[in-house]
């Protein structure tokens, strides 16, 4: 082959690597799901000996992120016998709901009165293969960041629609600069997915920013 038929394709490699090299820039991606997040925290759940009090824990935060409305936090879980209670409090002042959230050791039953009840076994079982965006925006990190600063985590969940696009986010875990949460949050707003039959919700890990 001559040279000037080898020019197109050291261009086209040339290319190729500039591309592989933005994308690597844009920081490592992690898709998961609610679900998954929280086998992930609570580890094996053994009903025959009982849903643990750290177990419980993590579940009713899950319960109250998805399923209660509002903001505010939930109460350690208090021992019932055969159930764990947790008490919700509501809103910024942090007011205790009359309605626990409740968790059945032995069981993994997962209720609250007025709202969905949930089986610890269905959200441990195999999920389907998580859909990938067909149309996937990279991340602009902040300029002035150093490079040479320590790597950090950004954690966002939003819900893949009907049509594809992507919406409801919610910051899960912040990189503690206000500049980085925010490239991520636009990046994730201009992704695509394949239209769905039914929504999904999807929980997006990305590292590299940096200070």
């Amino acid at each position: 082959m001559d040279n000037s038929s080898a020019r197109p394709m050291k261009y086209a490699l040339a290319v190729l690597m500039i591309a592989v090299g933005a994308y690597s820039a844009a920081g490592a991606h992690d898709t998961t799901t609610p679900e998954q997040e929280l086998v992930s925290e609570i580890g094996k759940a053994d009903l025959k000996a009982g849903i643990t009090f750290e177990q419980a824990n993590a579940i009713a935060q899950f319960y109250f992120q998805h399923y209660v409305s509002g903001c505010g936090g939930a109460d350690p879980a208090v021992d019932r016998g055969s159930r764990w209670e947790v008490t919700p409090r509501l809103g910024i002042a942090g007011i205790p709901s009359k309605t626990p959230i409740v968790i059945e050791k032995y069981t993994g039953t997962i209720s609250r009165k007025n709202g969905p009840t949930l089986s610890l076994a269905a959200i441990l079982a195999p999920k389907e293969v998580l859909p990938q965006p067909i149309h996937k925006v990279a991340v602009t990190w902040p300029k002035h960041l150093p490079s040479d600063g320590h790597s950090v985590t950004i954690q966002i969940e939003f819900v893949v629609s009907l049509s594809g696009a992507t919406s409801d986010f919610r910051l899960m875990h912040s990189s503690g600069r206000f500049e980085c949460d925010r490239a991520v949050r636009g990046a994730v707003e201009g992704w695509r997915y394949a239209p769905r039959k039914e929504p999904i919700t999807l929980v997006e890990s990305i590292e590299t920013c940096t200070y």
